[in-house]
């Protein structure tokens, strides 16, 4: 099981972040939703940042236009998830530069999370980057993943 901070987090259903956040749950996932409110999102605890979150975070997957970001990169900084994923929409090679700074993991990279696997995979954007995807934790399962 994993920890995902999900900035950018949101209570609508054809927002992104909530299929994701959605899919996270639904595969056994922990999710902490960010977001400028800080509400609940799913019935789970919502944080205004993901400074607020106690717990260590494994992953933290941007839902915010780069122009949001300038906050949320400081906050990342200082709550160090062990990666940090860039989503479609959200790519900013400055706030890029800055998380690899400052020594965390940077993926531009679009997150899947099928339903029917608890694995968590990467695509990547770019066909010179070697295999289609690239798995960031294995959880037992004998469901075969096309691709």
């Amino acid at each position: 099981m994993l920890k995902v901070a999900i900035l950018g987090a949101s209570n609508k259903e054809e927002r992104y972040s909530n299929k994701a956040q959605s899919r996270l749950m639904a595969a056994g996932h922990r999710t902490y939703p960010v977001s400028k409110d800080g509400k609940a999102i799913l019935g789970v605890e919502g944080y205004a940042s993901v400074t607020d979150i106690k717990e260590e975070i494994d992953t933290a997957t941007i839902y915010l236009r780069p122009e949001l970001l300038d906050e949320g990169c400081d906050d990342l900084l200082s709550a160090k998830p062990q990666r940090v994923i860039f989503n479609p929409g959200t790519e900013s090679k400055s706030h890029q530069e800055k998380l690899s700074a400052g020594r965390l993991p940077v993926f531009m990279a679009g997150l899947l999370t099928p339903r029917s696997t608890s694995r968590f995979f990467l695509r990547s954007n770019n066909a010179n980057a070697g295999p289609r995807f690239m798995l960031l934790q294995f959880v037992h399962t004998n469901r075969k993943i096309s691709g």
